[in-house]
């Protein structure tokens, strides 16, 4: 395969441009030592954060509430606009296509990476 037809079969990922207030000061969720080592911790292993300060990971992680889900409640539906990023504390979640389970992750693993950069 040529450049040209390479170029020619895949599609463009863009965003559009976000104007950031320098007034902007996160959220607080309080959460224990506990949690927030855990959560710093899991945040490792995502590329996203391989490039932010420990403060700035420190604000992220401080601005991060608990979300609760029911075992076998759908968190997010192909196609849906996503809404959040996830950490899984406890349990394990399935990740399917088109009906079809397509891989899992349990704890310390994280989803939903592209709601905060295109959503």
């Amino acid at each position: 395969m040529t450049m040209s037809d390479d170029r020619a079969t895949r599609g463009a990922i863009f965003a559009e441009s976000v104007l950031v207030s320098t007034n902007y000061v996160a959220p607080v969720v309080p959460k224990s030592n506990e949690v927030t080592s855990f959560l710093i911790n899991s945040l490792a292993n995502n590329f996203l954060f391989d490039q932010l300060t420990a403060s700035e990971k420190n604000e992220f992680v401080g601005s991060m509430k608990r979300k609760t889900v029911a075992a076998g409640v759908t968190i997010i539906r192909q196609g849906d606009i996503g809404d959040y990023f996830y950490v899984i504390e406890e349990g394990n979640v399935e990740f399917s296509a088109d009906g079809e389970t397509m891989s899992s992750a349990g704890r310390g693993e994280s989803f939903g990476e592209l709601a905060m950069i295109y959503d």
